[in-house]
């Protein structure tokens, strides 16, 4: 081999000898979530409350609660409190003139952004009832819109009031 060509060989056969070093440890951390996300996130925490009074268009006056609780930010469950009364000349169901029924529903899906909430409710279902004389199907004659249904909800300090599509109701944080 020629004085000239062994540098040359010598720098090739270190090039593909030398072992691959990994790359540089750094030490940066993967980013944490912002602040104002998990602000937007957490602000509907909490049991929200909504009461409400109306007559219905058959003389029959409804007073109902509706409480909305979040979790996380993640997981809503909606539970209905209505009492329905009657005039005595118009029983629901046989003599009775009252019934008092609630309906629990879920979330299946929840969505926080910015000042508003996206919550996309699961099958509203019958919880209980009385008086038990009443017939559950009487009773699902009663029940609030069911149905996988999407609520927007607008929140403004300690209220939240659902804008889509509008109850008329304002929501007040308890806890």
């Amino acid at each position: 081999m020629s004085v000239q060509c062994r540098p040359f060989c010598i720098a090739a056969l270190l090039i593909v000898t030398t072992q691959r070093l990994p790359a540089p440890i750094s030490d940066q951390a993967t980013p944490a979530p912002s602040k104002s996300n998990e602000n937007i996130k957490h602000q509907f925490d909490g049991t929200w409350i909504a009461t409400f009074s109306k007559k219905a268009a058959n003389e029959r006056e409804i007073n109902g609660s509706y409480t909305i609780i979040v979790k996380e930010g993640k997981v809503a469950v909606k539970n209905i409190d209505l009492t329905i009364v009657s005039r005595s000349d118009n029983p629901l169901y046989g003599s009775e003139r009252e019934l008092r029924a609630v309906w629990i529903c879920s979330s299946a899906n929840i969505t926080p952004k910015a000042a508003t909430l996206i919550v996309e409710w699961n099958e509203i279902q019958l919880s209980s009832w009385t008086p038990r004389s009443i017939p559950q199907e009487i009773v699902q004659n009663f029940s609030p819109p069911s149905g996988h249904m999407i609520s927007v909800y607008a929140i403004s300090g300690d209220e939240l009031t659902r804008i889509n599509p509008s109850e008329g109701v304002v929501y007040h944080r308890i806890r």
